[in-house]
């Protein structure tokens, strides 16, 4: 039986390289009927060689004598104990202005008790300032908890700042929780 690749016009058989007896090479493919020669590698012209500009010069600095090693950079606490005193100022003010909101519902509750009606235009007044104080403290706490993350990652206060975020997580639990319990004790009085 006969190979049918090696009939097909156009091919050669792979033929030895004389340096290589035992190995077989594929020849080289046959550039199609009009198609353009490309140049081989000999017409290229040589590439140039260029010179290094500071021939002198060393691939890595020179090591300075010993015992001279710069000091390592401090950095100034300052922007942990920042944040950590801005969260701890916005978890009392959110304490405070929940304490408020909770007096206020507890009072409304003690007027309204026998009608189920309470003056929400009164109501509406008296929760503006715990409001604003709360909002202003989540912003503020918010912030401050941002910051701590901050120091702690640059090393600005890194214990203050780690204090900071566990306070900036820990706060709004502990403020939602306090304005509930005091909202049931409200609610277990009437009952």
């Amino acid at each position: 039986m006969s190979d049918p690749y090696a009939q097909q016009p156009g091919w050669q058989q792979p033929q030895p390289p004389a340096d290589a007896p035992g190995q077989v090479y594929p020849a080289a493919p046959q550039a199609y009927p009009g198609a353009p020669a490309y140049p081989s590698a000999q017409q290229y012209p040589p590439a140039q060689q260029y010179a290094q500009p500071y021939p002198a010069a060393q691939p890595y600095a020179p090591a300075g004598y010993p015992g001279t090693a710069a000091a390592p950079q401090t950095r100034s606490g300052a922007m942990g104990a920042i944040s950590l005193l801005g969260t701890v100022v916005a978890t009392v003010a959110s304490v405070v202005a929940v304490g408020m909101m909770a007096a206020i519902i507890q009072q409304a509750a003690i007027t309204a008790q026998g009608n189920n009606y309470a003056d929400e235009q009164l109501l509406q007044q008296q929760f503006g300032l715990p409001s604003v104080i709360l909002s202003g403290a989540s912003t503020i706490g918010f912030v401050c908890w941002i910051l701590s993350i901050v120091a702690t990652a640059t090393n600005r206060g890194r214990v203050t700042g780690i204090i900071g975020i566990v306070l900036g997580v820990l706060a709004p639990i502990g403020v939602g929780t306090y304005f509930f319990i005091a909202l049931w004790q409200t609610f277990q009085q009437f009952q």
